[in-house]
């Protein structure tokens, strides 16, 4: 894959922004289970660990950024500018992000890869090349 300068069209960009629209509206985001805690034991400099075995519980989060930004002012209905622009350059980062993205999958034939996936397991080289 070239490294060189790659121009990405407003079009490109546009075709993401429902998908930036949602993520910037809801996303829920599945947290890590196995990150240990971080309440340490009075005078022990030790971690407590539970017991129980947590590892097949997924703990979920629902991050609403929209929500969030408009509850700095929760007196006033309306957005601020900068609340605004947070939002505006936040889903436009997201929709770019997912262009390059395309860009990138395009560039090194993972489109090509995740369509043979989809119609079945990779065997052999494949497998062993994209399992790293």
């Amino acid at each position: 894959m070239d490294t060189g300068l790659t121009t990405i069209s407003e079009a490109a960009i546009e075709k993401h922004r429902a998908t930036a629209q949602s993520f910037i509206t809801r996303i829920v985001v599945l947290e890590d289970p196995s990150r240990e805690s971080g309440t340490a034991l009075a005078g022990t400099n030790r971690r407590f660990v539970s017991t129980v075995s947590v590892g097949s519980v997924r703990r979920t989060r629902e991050v609403e950024l929209t929500k969030t930004v408009a509850a700095i002012h929760p007196d006033d209905q309306l957005m601020t500018i900068p609340q605004h622009t947070l939002l505006y350059r936040s889903r436009r980062g997201l929709a770019i992000a997912l262009a390059i993205s395309d860009v990138f999958a395009e560039g090194s034939d993972l489109e090509s890869l995740q369509a043979k996936n989809a119609r079945a397991p990779l065997e052999g080289d494949e497998a062993a090349t994209f399992k790293r």
